[in-house]
């Protein structure tokens, strides 16, 4: 079989598959009977089994928190897990988020990279390495979440209802292969909004998600001087914004004494908040420059400012694997209080107990309140382990790029709830895929070159199993040996 023919015959085919996934704007929403999730991770979840039923594979709907579609037979399973749910779209975006644009060799929609390209690029890769003639002696499963970007509820519902995965992988990365991935801690910082100062907080809210850099942040200042202070506040913050990267606006309110500011950065992933430009930190710093007193705001700054390594609050730890990293995804007013979502990325050696002591007695002198949501260990699988070493070979021998080494990320993905799962893909070394930020693309090259890595690493996963089958079956052998 002419593979690369067979691939560009599919493409448009392929590209239409990610547009009606993309087409769904598939972002976690409330909870509803047979909608653990909302409705639209229901329907994308529902239209990913459509294509895989209309691609051959048998399919299955555990409860709308998770799916399958699986070809081969056996009883031993090769797990890769992608999932439909998304992060909200935020604001910046050149093109439609919730279309496929194509446009310069790229694919662009929220979604195309993380997850519901690479999930199609699966779909499509199990099809083709299947119709090659290339046995299935074990089965072979597309498992589709629907909560990875929240709380991994989709991955935990399979583990009660599904089977057992044997090896695989998530794409749901970054190639050549991921052997490590950081712990996580989610937390929220709270404090009062307001003292008794001559200008005063009334509201403050911004960003989409916490495990997104906070994009753009607004508040609400109203004037108790008497001085008309609010006439200053306007260029001061103009000119901070100049200078410091942002785009900003000023509106007056409906109350004379009040003015709307709104501060944009840029987003991007929690774990790589360098990329990104907190607009929750630069406007907490601008209001610290003016006559308010505001416990949140003065807490803020001592403990988190316009940094992301946990400096200020006394943890920036760091090892061969990488280092800390801190970051504030979501703002918002509750009550007379201010409360900011915290999502802390910590590398393997750093102590868990240590780390949350410290960031205990960071926030509690800084006079914030600091409450744990949710905590995940790191994962690790040994480079010199028979998965990542069958992963690494194959994209070295597909791409010929031996010089990309097996990679430690901030990142979560499904593979940390597995033991022998690991990330693999989809962005490749140095592209710059905007994975929650606007405009996220995936080029089309490298959607053709992945189909073909992925069709390399099944067919190695398939080798690997196929060892470990016949090892089994030697140690439940009889021996030959009498006595």
């Amino acid at each position: 079989m002419d593979m690369d023919k067979r691939i560009r015959e599919e493409l448009p085919r392929m590209i239409e598959d990610i547009r009606s996934l993309v087409a769904i704007r598939s972002v976690k929403g409330e909870p509803k009977e047979d909608h653990p999730f909302g409705e639209k991770i229901s329907a994308a979840l529902e239209e990913a089994l459509k294509i895989g039923r209309r691609l051959g594979f048998r399919c299955s709907n555990l409860d709308n928190y998770v799916g399958y579609a699986e070809i081969g037979e056996g009883a031993r399973i090769i797990g890769i897990m992608c999932h439909v749910d998304v992060v909200p779209e935020g604001t910046g975006w050149t093109y439609p988020p919730f279309d496929v644009t194509n446009c310069d060799g790229k694919l662009y929609g929220r979604g195309v990279c993380d997850d519901k390209g690479p999930l199609v690029m699966l779909l499509y890769a199990m099809r083709f390495l299947a119709d090659s003639g290339v046995p299935m002696d074990c089965r072979v499963r597309l498992i589709i979440g629907g909560d990875e970007e929240s709380d991994l509820d989709c991955i935990r519902h399979y583990k009660r209802r599904g089977e057992t995965i044997d090896i695989g992988f998530s794409p749901d990365a970054e190639f050549p292969v991921i052997y490590g991935e950081k712990g996580v801690l989610k937390a929220v910082m709270e404090a009062p909004l307001n003292g008794s100062g001559l200008l005063r907080l009334t509201a403050v809210s911004g960003g989409t998600a916490s495990n997104s850099v906070c994009g753009s942040c607004c508040c609400e200042l109203e004037d108790h001087s008497g001085k008309e202070l609010l006439s200053h506040v306007k260029p001061a913050f103009s000119a901070y914004a100049e200078r410091n990267g942002f785009s900003c606006k000023v509106l007056p309110a409906k109350n004379p004494r009040r003015l709307h500011l709104t501060l944009t950065g840029e987003s991007a992933h929690a774990s790589l908040p360098h990329l990104g430009r907190n607009a929750a930190g630069g406007m907490m710093e601008f209001l610290a420059s003016l006559p308010i007193e505001s416990p949140f705001v003065d807490g803020y700054m001592h403990t988190i400012g316009r940094t992301f390594d946990g400096a200020l609050c006394g943890i920036n730890y760091a090892d061969l694997y990488g280092n800390v990293t801190v970051n504030v995804g979501v703002i918002s007013t509750k009550g007379d209080n201010a409360q900011a979502s915290l999502d802390i990325r910590y590398p393997f050696s750093c102590n868990f107990s240590e780390m949350l002591e410290q960031l205990q007695k960071s926030f509690q002198k800084a006079g914030i309140k600091f409450q744990v949501k949710n905590e995940l260990q790191p994962k690790y699988v040994s480079p010199d382990s028979a998965l990542v070493q069958s992963l690494h070979h194959a994209y070295v021998s597909v791409t010929g790029d031996s010089s990309s080494v097996p990679l430690s990320i901030g990142g979560v993905t499904y593979a940390r709830e597995f033991p022998n799962v690991v990330a693999f893909g989809p962005a490749f070394p140095g592209a710059f895929t905007n994975v929650h930020m606007p405009d996220e693309c995936l080029e089309i090259k490298h959607m053709v070159l992945g189909i073909k890595i992925y069709m390399e690493a099944i067919r190695a996963l398939l080798e690997l199993e196929e060892k470990e089958e016949k090892k089994k079956a030697r140690l439940q052998r009889p021996s030959d040996l009498t006595f």
